[in-house]
């Protein structure tokens, strides 16, 4: 299979292979525990060979094939529903004579992970989000054009971060959909509410930007949503509408390489050797003819520095073996020196929980470009953030209350301050949002019918906001 490229008044983009394949979908152990319910469980798919825009749609070919005046070249064509690429999507194919179409959510994670050449990476292209995608932390709260990122291993930009992108799937539950189960080029469920988008916008977090994260929207869609063309590999037989003799995308062979998803048995390795390029081998110890003598060499070597270390231990551990330990950890280190930790399981444990809520805050407080830019309210992106955001603070509250029950006052007056620093940077953030968000709307634009939708967002906006539980003591 090679790139075809196609052109459209003057337009050419192109669509990169995947070869098809069996890989396991949704929570896979790659991310690390960040998948959420709907990712799971974890399924094999196979998926036939298929076709998919080596980019999303850009400004530049919806307005060649729509018309229109909307400039903008190279950035990713935004605020497009379901219908409205469906409508796209015929058009293009009238004028091309081809069968564009939507991928599916199948589809679309296959190609994101990397296909046959996956290397297990959690975004789309690499484990750097900084160097696979837009999105919160670098975007400035706004799109990019494409291309401007790497690619992954197939070739494709931007499938984590900068656009939503559609599949044709209605959205469902993977344990409700037998079809997905079942495993062979599945195509979702039968009928639904809400259509599936992956890959998420330049304003979302980095947990969102998975290659498992999915997301259910209303066809209507949103700001941020956009999309990426496929094509089933038999309509590709016919020739191109410009060259298609195009080499393969960087990075990749005809042949494709082995996805460490892939359930196949390893080939063995001969004893000895160990791969180092395709189609050779070298001994690990040089030649052959010297290999037994330099490994004996130094086993001798090896065993010498073990017994050496074993008497240092040996010297040393007796003046020690009845000290204490004397590691206290750095949330507690206020401490006067002199003053002993009773317990240094509960100080380790403290530590532990007050390091694990500083995390969550640092990914998931509302930055300044979030709270200046209106289309960030996504109310599906909202409620996973003030999720977490719970999450965390709900941490610092539990660790308070183990220092109230097991500690003493003195002991832990370092980690308390800590706690209650933390504790009040959570409640600040999300009341900073709270505030920016409610003054957008005035007395009188409220008893204006024209901002009738954008005053329903907002309070729906509003309303998830103010489930943060640092705003409700009272809340579980």
């Amino acid at each position: 299979m090679d790139k075809r490229t196609f052109e459209v008044e003057g337009i050419v983009f192109d669509l990169l292979p995947v070869e098809g394949g069996r890989f396991v979908m949704g929570a896979t152990s790659e991310q690390h525990g960040e998948a959420w319910d709907n990712e799971k469980p974890a399924h094999s798919v196979s998926l036939d060979s298929y076709y998919l825009g080596e980019t999303v749609v850009t400004r530049a070919l919806w307005q060649a094939v729509m018309g229109g005046d909307d400039e903008g070249g190279d950035l990713p064509v935004t605020g497009k529903s379901w219908q409205e690429c469906q409508a796209f999507i015929d058009k293009l194919n009238n004028l091309t004579g081809r069968t564009f179409r939507l991928p599916t959510e199948s589809e679309w994670e296959f190609a994101a992970r990397g296909g046959n050449q996956s290397k297990g990476y959690k975004f789309a292209g690499g484990n750097n989000l900084d160097e696979v995608a837009w999105y919160d932390r670098n975007s400035g709260a706004t799109v990019h054009p494409v291309r401007q990122k790497q690619p992954n291993e197939l070739g494709f930009h931007d499938m984590s971060g900068n656009v939503w992108e559609w599949c044709a799937d209605w959205y469902g539950d993977y344990e409700s959909s037998s079809e997905v189960m079942a495993a062979r080029n599945p195509k979702g469920p039968a009928r639904g509410s809400q259509r599936v988008v992956r890959g998420a916008g330049s304003t979302y977090y980095a947990q969102i930007c998975r290659v498992s994260c999915r997301m259910p929207l209303d066809p209507k869609g949103n700001a941020n949503t956009g999309l990426r063309l496929a094509m089933d590999e038999a309509d590709t037989t016919q020739q191109s509408t410009t060259n298609n003799n195009s080499k393969p995308p960087t990075g990749t062979t005809n042949m494709p390489k082995p996805n460490p998803l892939f359930t196949q048995p390893k080939k063995p390795t001969p004893s000895g050797t160990s791969t180092t390029g395709k189609g050779s081998t070298s001994h690990y110890w040089g030649t052959e003819g010297t290999q037994k003598p330099k490994r004996k060499l130094w086993v001798l070597i090896a065993a010498a520095a073990v017994v050496i270390v074993m008497v240092i231990i040996g010297v040393t551990g007796k003046d020690k073996k009845n000290e204490e330990p004397s590691v206290i950890p750095i949330a507690l280190n206020t401490v006067a020196e002199q003053e002993p930790v009773a317990d240094n399981r509960l100080a380790v444990e403290i530590d532990n929980m007050i390091k694990d809520a500083q995390r969550i805050y640092d990914e998931y407080k509302f930055t300044s470009s979030y709270v200046s830019n209106e289309s960030s309210f996504d109310t599906i992106a909202l409620n996973a953030r003030i999720r977490e955001m719970n999450i965390g603070y709900g941490k610092l509250e539990e660790a308070l209350e183990k220092i109230d029950k097991e500690g003493t006052c003195s002991e832990f007056d370092g980690a308390r301050k800590t706690i209650e620093d933390l504790k009040k940077e959570y409640v600040d953030n999300v009341n900073k949002v709270i505030t920016a968000e409610a003054g957008n709307w005035n007395e009188e634009k409220r008893n204006n019918p024209v901002y009738n939708k954008g005053i329903k967002r907002s309070d729906a906006c509003l309303a998830i906001l103010r489930k943060f539980k640092g705003l409700n003591p009272e809340q579980e």
